[in-house]
């Protein structure tokens, strides 16, 4: 580079060197070409009748749809009981399911019955049963009486 006799003289070019030749005019920064920014993925909207098939059954995920999206929304959390203090007694938790026995070609070989088990204590016990569901009253008979043993009778 060479010396330059009046400092103010002196100016840059592009690289940053020093260059006394330029102009004022040609020193102004001139604007640089804007760069569209990178967005998150923006989805393009359906069509009248994509929505309307969609509508129907929702079976597969779309982030387009408010119910797909707020059905995929976590769910609260699902807090564990706190253990009973000495001297207080634990609320009774009772399951229930019923269960097939027999042969599984002929309707008219099968046995139907509901088994239960007390979570507290782990027993499990069973009764045959005619039918699934209420139409049993001596199931519902005997469920009430099992249910009183281990909760104590309900208050009416």
């Amino acid at each position: 580079m060479a010396a330059v006799e009046n400092e103010d003289e002196v100016r840059a070019d592009a690289n940053g060197e020093a260059r006394a030749d330029m102009s004022e005019e040609e020193l102004e920064c001139q604007p640089c070409e804007t760069r569209a920014p990178k967005t998150v993925f923006n989805p393009m909207l359906p069509s009248k009748a994509e929505v309307e098939s969609h509508n129907l059954t929702h079976a597969t995920y779309r982030n387009w749809c408010p119910v797909c999206v707020k059905a995929r929304g976590r769910e609260d959390a699902h807090a564990r009981a706190k253990e009973p203090k000495d001297g207080e007694e634990a609320m009774p938790c009772l399951g229930m399911d019923y269960e097939y026995f027999g042969d599984a070609e002929n309707d008219t070989a099968k046995v139907t019955a509901l088994i239960r088990k007390d979570k507290q204590t782990g027993m499990i016990w069973g009764n045959v049963s005619s039918t699934k569901g209420p139409g049993d009253v001596w199931m519902m008979k005997k469920d009430e009486k099992t249910w009183n043993c281990l909760a104590g009778p309900t208050q009416s």
